[in-house]
């Protein structure tokens, strides 16, 4: 074992004790140099670059806990009731709607594949029993239509669909 791997050690266990130990004085200055940066556009940018990097980071790494993080702020946005925990959130291998695989490892947000948190009552908030994950385009093709608007779309597919595959052969 190398000097300088086993200084590397010693110096991370160092800095976590002092981390641990100085928390509330390290937050004060962090918040501190946030006010006094707020308005700088270059400061702004960096930590906008920063929190973009980390979400796409924490959406491929760990897709139920992005989930639910993006979840919670939306809720808190709308003003929606929020009573959820990452273990309710189970992310299926394919789309319960849709039967398409959902992939979780993708680094595109809005990936048709990509896994979305579905409120099954969209009168409800965020509560265990009303949420359901389900593919991006399911969720999307749900969230622009009413249910009148789907059962229309539905009894209109099983009408032509057939027809025109009847006319191709």
């Amino acid at each position: 074992m190398s000097n300088l791997s086993l200084y590397s050690r010693d110096r991370q266990a160092y800095f976590r004790q002092y981390h641990i130990d100085n928390k509330e004085q390290i937050n004060l200055k962090a918040r501190q140099h946030y006010h006094d940066n707020k308005d700088n556009e270059d400061f702004q940018n960096r930590i906008r670059a920063k929190t973009i990097r980390n979400r796409t980071k924490l959406r491929v790494n760990n897709p139920a806990k992005y989930i639910f993080q993006m979840a919670k702020n939306r809720a808190r946005t709308k003003r929606l009731e929020f009573t959820i925990t990452v273990d309710d959130i189970i992310v299926p291998e394919t789309c319960p709607i849709l039967g398409i695989p959902i992939f979780t490892d993708c680094n595109i947000k809005h990936n048709p594949n990509a896994p979305s948190l579905d409120r099954i009552d969209n009168t409800k908030g965020y509560v265990s029993g009303n949420i359901i994950v389900i593919s991006w385009k399911a969720n999307d093709i749900k969230k622009h239509a009413s249910l009148d608007e789907l059962i229309c779309f539905g009894e209109w597919a099983k009408r032509i669909i057939p027809a025109q595959e009847e006319k191709k052969d």
